[in-house]
């Protein structure tokens, strides 16, 4: 079902950004790293990555997949990163701004490097919202396996 929701919810973003912006994909490639540059190693560097990828297989299966201990450290992981996420998303929308308002001089290059800086905060919105279900499931795991 949570598969299910999240291809109809792709769906009508790209449907709604091609009725707003006509047949032009905004996507910024610079704001995706950026945030995944910030992201991935601060995840690693915790020690936190193994367990997100097994909070993600722990969230797909009915039963009950590990001991409690286990859930906890993959519930963690996966509130650290919607957080991380979030957060590193706001900075780089920041650090965008910052650039934008360098270039006020041009008031044709406003309303793209505009879209550029608040791309990165939709991507960590949206990213937030689709692990927001896993860190439900996880936590119903820990709940039920007890």
């Amino acid at each position: 079902m949570y598969l299910i929701s999240v291809i109809l919810f792709l769906i009508l973003a790209i449907a709604y950004i091609f009725i707003s912006c006509g047949a032009v994909m905004p996507f910024d490639f610079v704001s995706l790293l950026s945030i995944l540059l910030l992201v991935i190693p601060i995840m690693a560097s915790c020690g936190l990555w193994k367990d997100f990828l097994a909070g993600l297989s722990f969230s797909i299966r009915k039963a009950c997949p590990a001991d409690k201990t286990e859930l906890m450290r993959a519930r963690t992981s996966v509130v650290m990163l919607r957080s991380l996420i979030i957060l590193s998303g706001a900075l780089t929308t920041l650090l965008s701004i910052i650039a934008l308002l360098r270039h006020l001089d041009d008031p044709a290059l406003l309303g793209p490097n505009l879209v550029v800086a608040l791309l990165s905060l939709s991507y960590a919105i949206i990213a937030g919202i689709l692990l927001l279900p896993v860190q439900i499931r996880l936590q119903l795991l820990i709940d039920d396996c007890v």
